[in-house]
């Protein structure tokens, strides 16, 4: 329920705030921020990366991502002052 309300705050749809949390997430473990999380599988991200780009090459970008990045920056935003605040 706080991911769907979350979504209808930020104004995306569920699956797009899906995706800006699986972005921030992959922030959070490159930044070393995140460190471990339970009950994962890990996947090749170069296998899924290169199956992603075989099936979109050539197409055009989501009309979506506009909006996306801005809630990923406002997101960023909001964890940078959460963690200003402690």
């Amino acid at each position: 329920m706080t991911a769907i309300n979350t979504a209808n705050d930020l104004g995306i749809t569920n699956a797009e705030f899906v995706r800006l949390s699986i972005m921030w997430l992959q922030q959070g473990i490159r930044k070393d921020e995140i460190k471990s999380i339970q009950n994962c599988k890990i996947i090749s991200e170069d296998k899924d990366a290169h199956q992603w780009s075989r099936e979109n090459n050539g197409k055009p970008p989501s009309k979506q991502v506009p909006n996306l990045k801005q809630a990923l920056q406002e997101a960023q935003m909001l964890f940078d002052y959460m963690n200003e605040i402690k």
